[in-house]
């Protein structure tokens, strides 16, 4: 996607999560959460003070990214969302893999 976002004329920020490819991993794996992946990714939005942005979320990144859009108001103008979910919490992750809807 990197090549092609580019020759359309867009400039491309491509964080890895902390952890995730050749990344260097935490020590301490009890800040290793949702909530250390989601402050990363705001940290450089704010401290690289992007705007206009349009958001790209692939597989696993979309549980995290679109979280952001909500709380970083001003910043987001365009979502690209593929191949991926949005996390709401009403659902438990281990009733996923039934086709049946969780009940309690």
């Amino acid at each position: 996607m990197i090549p092609a976002l580019l020759a359309a004329g867009y400039r491309v920020i491509a964080p890895d999560f902390f952890g995730f490819g050749r990344s260097d991993k935490p020590i301490d794996e009890h800040v290793y959460t949702f909530d250390f992946h989601r402050s990363s990714i705001i940290s450089l939005v704010e401290t690289l003070d992007l705007r206009r942005i349009m958001l790209v979320c692939l597989n696993w990144g979309g549980l995290i990214g679109l979280t952001i859009p909500m709380d970083v108001t001003g910043r987001f103008e365009r979502l690209l969302v593929m191949n991926t979910m949005l996390g709401t919490g009403d659902v438990r992750a281990s009733a996923r893999t039934s086709r049946a809807p969780y009940r309690s």
